[in-house]
């Protein structure tokens, strides 16, 4: 039905490299080679090796320190009719692949790939930076956490497992909130919740449990982030300020104790006062007496 068709043209016209392979094999038959029978423009752009330098040679003359799983691997397409798809690095071309082979005869193999290269660098380049971004957030003193639209725990950092003392994965979802000490809960879930609601950022101080038991003061801050103007979650810090609260709190029962002693002062100079004035009136009246 597609005789009409020249498969020459389309496959020069394929969005990606094709090529044409025979394999060799030694006197007991594993592959050790294969032969460039023919292959398409898309080929060269995608190993920079020219068809007139190439086509009839073998891999090895072209490329003699090719790896020898790439002979393996389109050995078995080729003599048992396999196929086979997936990626590798080419360490002669310098360059990563994505390909599918498959065998239209015994001994011949044909290969469709593209050069990924690019795509891998960048992978490896994100993963770098998420390596980065992942190492800042575990070695912060600060207690990061993420939370998506619905107020659900998605991430915890290692601060905040080690401050807690719980893991990461126990404080998904919902179950973040099993940290916060009890009689502040209704403080933080309303702020925490309001939040969310109008797309604001929150600041509130309160208490959490400690892995060392107890509880201590933190003050917990975060803001909405928005990708393409939709609010995706909250991204936020719990900072230890339980020094910090403990001493203004000293500070207030010290004020509250010297206000008192103050008080008290105050009483007893009346007292006093009170005392010299009837001592006053005490000798007038004597002074009085003495005079009649």
């Amino acid at each position: 039905m597609l005789d009409w068709i020249n498969w020459k043209e389309v496959v020069e016209k394929m969005p990606y490299a094709f090529a044409y392979h025979e394999i060799i094999t030694d006197k007991e038959g594993n592959p050790v080679d294969y032969r460039f029978l023919d292959a398409n423009k898309g080929f060269e752009e995608a190993t920079g090796l020219k068809l007139s330098k190439i086509l009839g040679k073998t891999l090895l003359e072209v490329l003699p320190k090719t790896e020898k799983s790439w002979i393996e691997s389109y050995g078995e397409v080729a003599l048992k009719g396999k196929t086979i798809q997936g990626e590798n690095y080419s360490a002669a071309l310098s360059r990563h692949y994505r390909y599918n082979a498959f065998s239209p005869e015994k001994g011949k193999f044909v290969v469709m790939f593209v050069d990924i290269t690019e795509v891998v660098k960048l992978k490896e380049e994100a993963e770098k930076a998420n390596a980065k971004i992942s190492l800042i957030l575990d070695t912060s003193p600060a207690l990061i956490w993420q939370t998506n639209n619905k107020g659900e725990g998605v991430f915890f950092n290692k601060a905040w497992e080690d401050f807690t003392g719980l893991k990461a994965k126990d404080c998904l979802g919902g179950k973040w909130s099993k940290v916060i000490f009890g009689d502040d809960e209704p403080l933080v879930h309303d702020k925490y919740y309001e939040a969310v609601k109008n797309h604001e950022a929150f600041d509130v101080v309160h208490r959490i449990h400690h892995a060392f038991g107890g509880y201590r003061w933190v003050r917990t801050k975060a803001k909405p982030y928005i990708e393409d103007g939709v609010m995706i979650g909250f991204l936020g810090t719990v900072i230890d300020i339980n020094e910090e609260v403990e001493a203004k709190n000293e500070v207030q029962e010290q004020m509250v104790k010297i206000g008192k002693r103050n008080e008290d002062l105050e009483k007893m100079n009346q007292l006093m006062v009170d005392r010299e004035l009837k001592m006053v009136d005490l000798k007038r009246t004597i002074e009085t007496l003495k005079t009649k």
